[in-house]
């Protein structure tokens, strides 16, 4: 079905215009917005019009015009320190196009026709703008987004091309499992409108029995209906809407006789890890679901169902399971992860390793680093099956600990994919180019120094997520804490910290962050910050945390002196980036700051040892600033005096006093005289 026209045009905003289009996506999006014109046809009539300027100008003139063109926009991102850093890749990859442009444009100066030679120009400018426009920041194709059909022709013919391709030629591509996720498993309903549901329901986030219930009801609709239905369902982002459908459609399945498979009880598919595998509680039918949502891998999780079986005990079992189930401690957690373990696998218990698929089940979550000592941790095969089974098909150790690196560093699939072609490869040409180009990567990340190649990774995949957007690890223990104290919907709060603990993409943080702003809480926000508030040993609180403005400016000044090596601009960055005591940024930071000739910005007073709210602080400086004609070094100053005041109620009266009164004219000219530290 093509996709309305209006979602088209939205898309070309987003993904074409707003990313790099400059003044000109500045002047089109303004006049579309007050127009209530779409972007497209805008822009078009801004491109008629150029083209009849540039037409019937002189030769000279319409040289000009273009040149200054093909220019404005790049040069407007180059001269820019932010965005030239941003852009880099970008502008890299525009100036050899542009300078081609301008030879084939001076040569057809000298040789062609004014009315040829204008019309080169209109070209060369056209095609320097689309090229400009549909690269990213990275100098990547931008790729337009995909309605379902699209996306269903397009696993079509990858699919075709996999089978035409060699191993060898094909390392870098996705193979397509033939138990993948796309296929839709017995126990859910066929759409007969829309043959893929199933898989953009579940990638959305909805449970088994709700997607029963969608199709079902997609089922009775027409074409049209059902695909507009289901396109609706799979795009929603809201993780309270998706909570509610999973109730109404779920029951609505339940009511039309619908019922889970009897092998897997109530649990979601995509929890698989060893499910098949998993003894079932005689008292309590979901263990292994709420189990394994507190934290706990599958292999503790059978141990535990192992040891509530043999209780005999109906209550008691219930007791205990309870208490489990409502641990909150990671350290507890994480014993009883080992001493569960440890008593399933005496048990007899094997998991999923004892299925005979030639394909690894990946997964971040749980990992368990059963590998080599001198084989870095493997994140989405168990250590010890990914050496084995590159061991046997002829790799090298230094190798094999380079393959496992580029697995880590990649996407699930992707690894997967790759670890399939390594294993399966009879070649020995390939799998000595394979050993001299893994083993060079080996050793580049440390081999055989297991912690230095951890290092090199950058920790799980979802960590790397996390780090990536700004998250911070041990934030989920806070932000649990925040919920309860908003009371926070407790289905809501558990979806959330299931995402924040084993992220499986970079959009479901994204997802979660939005949802926890709704409700009022920024995990952006300083205090979230691991280490934030922590003594730093000499009597300060770590309570100021460097924007990243300023760290990014840093970084770059940094890197622009010769003196510094990479390991000194990465230990720096790794500093900048922990909560600092007020003597720790005067004592290293501000020297640092003015030995790279970076400006630091206002507001790094902290919270103080009394721990006053951020945001309270930035409304007392706000209204002092309405009361006072003064800078905010010396606004800063003041609210450094004030928190630090050994009496809080001192403190809290003296901000009170300012919010409403201002700053006297003795403590402006006070403050003022005090060292000037931004």
């Amino acid at each position: 079905m093509p996709r309305d026209l209006s979602e088209r045009a939205q898309d070309f905003r987003e993904q074409w215009l707003a990313r790099s289009g400059g003044w000109l996506s500045e002047l089109v999006i303004t006049l579309s917005d007050l127009t209530g014109i779409w972007d497209i046809i805008i822009l078009s009539g801004i491109f008629v019009g150029s083209w009849i300027v540039l037409r019937t100008s002189p030769m000279e003139i319409s040289l000009i015009l273009g040149f200054a063109f093909d220019l404005a926009i790049p040069l407007q991102y180059h001269n820019d320190e932010e965005l030239s850093s941003r852009q880099e890749v970008h502008l890299q990859n525009y100036w050899p196009t542009f300078m081609i442009g301008c030879i084939v444009e001076g040569v057809s100066f000298f040789l062609l026709h004014p009315d040829l030679f204008t019309l080169i120009v209109c070209i060369k400018t056209t095609f320097c703008l689309c090229i400009w426009l549909s690269k990213d920041q990275e100098g990547l194709q931008i790729k337009p987004r995909r309605d379902f059909k699209s996306d269903r022709d397009d696993s079509r013919s990858s699919r075709s091309r996999s089978h035409r391709s060699s191993p060898s030629d094909s390392e870098s591509e996705t193979v397509r499992p033939s138990h993948g996720s796309s296929s839709t498993p017995s126990h859910i309903p066929p759409c007969k409108h829309v043959p893929d549901a199933y898989k953009y329901l579940k990638r959305a986030g909805y449970d088994d029995p709700a997607i029963a219930g969608m199709v079902l009801t997609a089922n009775q609709a027409d074409k049209d209906k059902a695909r507009k239905m289901v396109k609706g369902w799979a795009s929603e982002k809201d993780p309270k809407n998706i909570e509610r459908r999973n109730k109404e459609y779920g029951e609505r399945a339940r009511k039309a006789g619908w019922k889970p498979p009897p092998s897997s009880g109530s649990v979601p598919s995509d929890n698989s890890g060893g499910q098949s595998q998993m003894p079932q509680s005689k008292y309590i039918p979901d263990a292994h679901k709420y189990l394994k949502r507190a934290g706990y891998d599958d292999a503790a999780i059978a141990g535990m169902i192992l040891m509530l079986d043999q209780i005999g005990d109906k209550d008691k079992a219930k007791q205990q399971f309870a208490a489990w189930a409502q641990e909150k401690d990671p350290k507890q957690i994480e014993r009883r992860n080992a001493q569960y373990a440890e008593r399933a696998a005496k048990a007899g218990w094997k998991g999923s390793s004892s299925s005979s698929s030639s394909q690894p089940s990946g997964g971040g979550s749980g990992v368990v680093d059963d590998g080599p000592p001198n084989m870095p941790t493997s994140y989405h095969i168990p250590g010890s099956q990914a050496y084995q089974a590159l061991k046997k098909a002829g790799y090298e150790d230094v190798a094999i600990a380079g393959m496992i690196v580029g697995m880590n560093m990649g996407d699930e699939k992707q690894a997967l994919s790759n670890f399939k072609i390594w294993t399966e490869e009879k070649d020995p040409a390939q799998i000595k180019r394979r050993n001299e180009s893994h083993g060079k990567t080996g050793k580049e990340v440390g081999f055989p120094d297991k912690a230095k190649m951890n290092a090199a990774v950058g920790g799980s995949p979802g960590q790397r997520m996390k780090a990536r957007l700004g998250i911070p690890v041990g934030s989920v223990n806070k932000v649990e804490k925040a919920m309860k104290a908003k009371k926070v919907d407790p289905r809501l709060s558990q979806r959330i910290l299931e995402i924040l603990k084993n992220p499986k993409s970079e959009k479901d943080i994204q997802r979660a962050i939005g949802s926890l702003k709704d409700e009022g809480i920024d995990i952006k926000e300083p205090e979230f910050a691991d280490g934030f508030g922590a003594p730093d040993g000499h009597g300060g609180y770590r309570d100021i945390v460097i924007g990243e403005d300023d760290r990014n400016l840093m970084m770059r000044k940094m890197m622009k002196r010769k003196e510094f090596s990479r390991e000194q601009v990465d230990g720096w960055e790794r500093y900048l980036r922990q909560p600092l005591s007020r003597r720790e940024f005067e004592e290293k930071v501000l020297p640092f700051a003015k030995r790279v000739d970076a400006f630091i910005g206002e507001g790094y007073h902290g919270t103080g040892p009394h721990q006053f709210r951020a945001k309270g602080l930035e409304m007392v400086k706000r209204r002092i600033q309405d009361q006072n004609a003064v800078s905010h070094a010396v606004i800063d100053q003041a609210i450094l005096h004030a928190i630090n005041k050994k009496d809080s109620k001192e403190a809290q009266n003296l901000l009170n006093k300012w919010a409403k009164d201002g700053l006297s004219q003795a403590e402006i000219q006070q403050f003022a005289s005090a060292t000037d530290w931004t």
